[in-house]
């Protein structure tokens, strides 16, 4: 009996001191989640501003991705407007590279020639969401290239036209995008960034398809976006645009590719021969001095680049001197048609103000003898 009654108040004694640790564990466990709490919210931060929520790029990815065309249809305008909503704020590259390549699959799933350019038009026009600050715009043109290079090998023959389409609407729109901001400092700079480390870079040999179709079709697409361009365009500029693909030249690697850009040269020099001679057998009028000026700037900085110890492999001196040659021919005779269409004209003048001062004094001979 005595025992039962030690071991009762033993117990008796155990649960009292419990209830009295029961308040203080309480007040433990919510300090707990008060913190866990904290450290959430200071996480979920950085999710909501900058970064894209994964369940939402999983859902663009599965909706551009889709079988049918109105649920892909739908998934771009939802695309559009979320960039549209992120203003401008800085997206993640990891994000831009997964949204892209969603993009991509979305053209690869189009069907039919009609639908398959009205696509590509509207992925191109993605650039002008960012319409006040041209180095996102052109940041987020950058990682379309990067998809392109990494998926190009990946193609089929019955994909490339579209891509081939997709690719040169890019350029239209990165250059219609420079002229709306009048190519000013910041614009030109990411624009050319853009050719140099994602198009023109030496260091990627995966994508020699891109770069002989960017070189065939840069100056088609310059002349659409410029109307006149040689007449709208300065010096400046032009020689602008060909800094990335005199560089490309200067330190690509292999011989088929430095043939591929010494092309590019001499059909930019053919064209703007031809293009003047037409006008000129028209009208004897004589070749514009601001030609003859770029094709003298195009010489001199090839001369210069040839001859320059740093930036140019030793093995394309040759190719960079052999296209100086053509360069400063073609100078030197256009300077000279300039010369005698000058001369020609002066003789045409002076012939011209002869037969009016005969005219004048043959008439006040005839006024002379009817006044007598």
């Amino acid at each position: 009996y005595q025992r039962r009654v030690r071991g009762f108040s033993k117990f008796r004694s155990l649960q009292c001191s419990f209830v009295f640790l029961i308040p203080l564990l309480i007040e433990r466990i919510s300090q707990q989640k008060s913190s866990d709490q904290k450290k959430t919210t200071v996480l979920k931060k950085p999710m909501e501003t900058n970064q894209i929520n994964p369940s939402k790029m999983v859902s663009f990815a599965k909706q551009l991705g889709h079988n049918e065309q109105k649920i892909r249809d739908k998934a771009l305008l939802l695309v559009e407007d979320f960039l549209r909503s992120k203003g401008e704020i800085k997206l993640p590259a990891l994000d831009l590279l997964k949204l892209w390549k969603a993009l991509y699959y979305c053209l690869w799933m189009t069907d039919k020639p009609i639908i398959q350019i009205d696509l590509a038009t509207k992925l191109s026009k993605l650039i002008h969401i960012y319409k006040e600050s041209p180095k996102l715009a052109y940041r987020f043109i950058s990682y379309f290239w990067r998809i392109m290079v990494r998926e190009w090998n990946l193609l089929d023959g019955f994909r490339l036209d579209k891509f081939y389409s997709l690719m040169r609407f890019v350029i239209r729109e990165s250059l219609q995008y420079g002229k709306d901001r009048k190519w000013d400092k910041i614009s030109w700079q990411s624009f050319s960034n853009v050719m140099k480390d994602e198009i023109l870079d030496p260091k990627k040999t995966k994508n020699r398809g891109i770069v002989i179709h960017v070189l065939d079709i840069f100056w088609e697409e310059v002349e659409k976006v410029h109307d006149g361009w040689l007449g709208e365009l300065s010096s400046e500029l032009i020689m602008k645009f060909i800094g990335p693909f005199l560089r490309y030249l200067a330190q690509v690697e292999q011989e088929e590719d430095i043939e591929i850009v010494k092309s590019f040269f001499v059909k930019f020099l053919d064209r703007l021969l031809r293009k003047h001679s037409s006008k000129l057998k028209q009208s004897n009028s004589p070749i514009p001095e601001k030609v003859v000026s770029l094709i003298e700037q195009i010489s001199t900085k090839l001369f210069d680049i040839a001859s320059s110890k740093v930036g140019v492999l030793d093995e394309n001196r040759d190719y960079i001197y052999d296209l100086r040659k053509t360069y400063d021919s073609a100078f030197r005779g256009l300077s000279k048609e300039t010369k005698k269409r000058k001369l020609s004209t002066d003789e045409d003048e002076r012939k011209s103000k002869k037969a009016k001062l005969e005219e004048e004094v043959t008439e006040k001979n005839t006024e002379s003898v009817d006044t007598e």
